[in-house]
């Protein structure tokens, strides 16, 4: 209820909150993750997904996000259904002062008939392997 109440809060709609809450507690999120990696989403073409579209570029990050390749490969996705997809790409990686791992992932998001969207991320490692997000960059 707490997770829901957050996504409301910050003006995520109803459809969104209740979905997003759902997949914080499968996942064992806590508040203060959850509400970071949504934040970012708000006032972003994201705001405009429907729950597979969600789901899917999600996945998307995490892949991002957990690929060790040298050099970093492309991570795309598409739902044929809403015409929605988009694609990420590491940036760069570094080691923190507690030595985590983190990474900076780009993300282009395209919706039908909308130009695409860029945004950059920045997140790091828990000990416990969730990923924190640190800032949107852009």
């Amino acid at each position: 209820m707490i997770l829901l109440n957050l996504f409301q809060e910050i003006g995520m709609k109803p459809a969104w909150s209740v979905f997003l809450a759902s997949c914080c507690l499968v996942s064992n999120l806590t508040t203060a993750n959850a509400a970071g990696w949504i934040a970012v989403l708000k006032d972003s073409p994201a705001e405009s997904f429907d729950e597979e579209d969600l789901h899917m570029y999600l996945t998307a990050a995490k892949q991002t996000l957990e690929a060790q390749e040298q050099p970093p490969q492309e991570v795309q996705w598409r739902n044929p259904e809403t015409g929605v997809g988009g694609r990420f790409l590491e940036q760069a990686r570094w080691v923190d002062k507690d030595g985590l791992p983190c990474k900076r992932i780009r993300s282009w998001i395209t919706l039908p008939k909308r130009p695409e969207k860029t945004l950059v991320l920045a997140a790091c490692q828990t000990p416990d392997k969730r990923w924190k997000l640190l800032s949107k960059i852009k």
